[in-house]
């Protein structure tokens, strides 16, 4: 497994490759936590390129995800496949996250959330 973070405008995006075991989301971890203590306010796992993830691996994204919400910071899964809503439905965890379809829904909250912005801006 490796991924990369990019920043698309207030998401850090997490663009993860291969199977997620343990140990990789323990990196993961550390990771979005920094991301987090940056001033980040929308952490995205693009999971579109990856196949399957483990049961010890799904704790640790509870875990992450729980940790962040403490921190006022929103998590969301992206592209999730059906082997891995299966085992999330399996685990009686599919109602704990967050999920966006895929990329261009994430832009299209982000448009709707500037919007709001702008006109709740006007009304004051």
């Amino acid at each position: 497994m490796h991924y990369t973070i990019r920043n698309k405008y207030i998401f850090a995006i997490f663009d993860i490759h291969g199977d997620i075991t343990f140990t990789d989301a323990s990196i993961i971890e550390k990771d979005a936590m920094e991301q987090g203590h940056q001033g980040i306010d929308n952490i995205v796992f693009n999971f579109d390129a990856v196949p399957y993830i483990d049961s010890a691996a799904l704790g640790i994204l509870l875990k992450i995800s729980r940790k962040l919400e403490e921190l006022g910071i929103a998590l969301y899964l992206m592209n999730v496949n059906d082997v891995i809503k299966g085992v999330l439905k399996i685990s009686g965890t599919l109602g704990q996250f967050r999920y966006i379809r895929d990329e261009e829904s994430l832009m299209k909250m982000q448009s709707r959330k500037e919007l709001d912005d702008i006109l709740g801006d006007g009304l004051e």
